[in-house]
């Protein structure tokens, strides 16, 4: 058996890190390392990972600084010895057979890379499958295709890759939409690729607190990420599917003004990074753009006087929503309550 180097970064999640470090456990493939990256959780996280260490010589624990969590996996990626790179976040699990199944899927295809399917797992407690409605692909290159348009979720958790695939390239420390951004180079390194629909990881969307901690000024630093993600996308695309280049800088320049409009009057980029955002606006005066993004954009070239007052409407526009949202789901949440309390506190 060859083994698989499972890396999971640890940061806040003392209510989940246990089911996730006990479906490692439990998985019908045993040749693997678990490589906990403790970055520096305030809270019982690193305590626990040392115990499980103690408990199993599979087992590894790195304690860091916080530095994020990109830097985390990259601590791990670096330090790992398997034959395979396997992706875990602390709040998600596996099912016993997803180590076994993608193993045997890569070593019967010769892939470089299997892609697992996933079922989200929301805080109202229902399960269900996401990657369902997948595209069906077989090919590569078409694989590859649908990563650089995003119509295959770039995600790094949830994939079996051979080890040389992550050699000389590291997730993109202190920035966010960190996924986005480096799984293009990711499977564009892959020589075969293939794609399993059937859900072999369980992703949590559970966390209230922090779905709902995204308030307008915490989503501008969100835009920027997905604005620097997609500019690599655009940048790939040139040289790998220029038939796909222009879709990539539509949603750079959305990505890009959006975040420029949002911090408008409250400065949460640097000046480097609101230039940066200019620099690309600027140079993309002609790309395809909604109404909307057109008239912001027209604002932003000409330095208009309106742009502080046109954030703050977007920003309370993102806050709105947000509070809509957590309304919601905090009604699915009693819904569930009332439902167990009626069934004597079966779920």
């Amino acid at each position: 058996m060859e083994t698989i180097s499972i890396i999971v970064p640890v940061y806040k999640v003392e209510k989940y890190i246990r089911r996730s470090v006990e479906s490692v456990l439990a998985q019908t493939w045993r040749d693997w390392e678990l490589i906990l990256v403790d970055d520096g959780s305030p809270d019982r996280c690193g305590a626990l990972c040392d115990e499980y260490a103690e408990k199993d010589g599979r087992i590894r624990v790195i304690h860091q600084k916080n530095q994020g969590v990109s830097a985390a996996r990259n601590a791990g990626i670096d330090a790992a010895e398997g034959e395979y790179i396997f992706c875990l976040d602390p709040d998600d699990y596996l099912p016993p057979e997803a180590l076994e199944t993608l193993q045997r899927r890569m070593e019967e295809t010769g892939a470089d890379l299997v892609v697992a399917g996933h079922s989200r797992v929301e805080a109202d407690g229902r399960i269900h499958c996401d990657s369902d409605v997948w595209p069906e692909l077989t090919e590569t290159k078409d694989i590859q295709r649908a990563i650089l348009r995003n119509r295959l979720p770039n995600f790094v958790w949830g994939r079996l890759y051979r080890r040389a695939v992550w050699e000389g390239i590291r997730m993109p420390a202190g920035q966010v939409m960190e996924d986005l951004y480096v799984c293009p180079s990711l499977y564009l390194r892959a020589r075969s690729i293939v794609v399993d629909k059937a859900p072999l990881y369980f992703y949590s969307h559970e966390n209230v607190q922090s779905i709902m901690a995204v308030d307008g000024q915490k989503y501008t630093r969100l835009r920027y990420g997905k604005f620097l993600a997609w500019q690599e996308h655009e940048r790939l695309a040139a040289r790998y599917f220029p038939d796909c280049e222009a879709e990539c800088a539509e949603q750079a320049l959305h990505a890009g003004v959006r975040a420029y409009a949002l911090d408008a009057g409250v400065g949460l980029l640097t000046a480097e990074e609101r230039e940066t955002l200019f620099r690309y606006i600027e140079n993309h005066r002609a790309t395809k753009a909604s109404a909307g993004i057109r008239c912001m954009r027209s604002l932003i070239l000409r330095r208009s006087l309106l742009l502080p007052t046109a954030g703050a409407l977007q920003r309370a526009l993102v806050d709105h929503q947000q509070k809509r949202r957590q309304k919601k789901m905090q009604r699915k949440l009693m819904e569930k309550e009332q439902k167990k309390t009626a069934g004597g506190g079966n779920p």
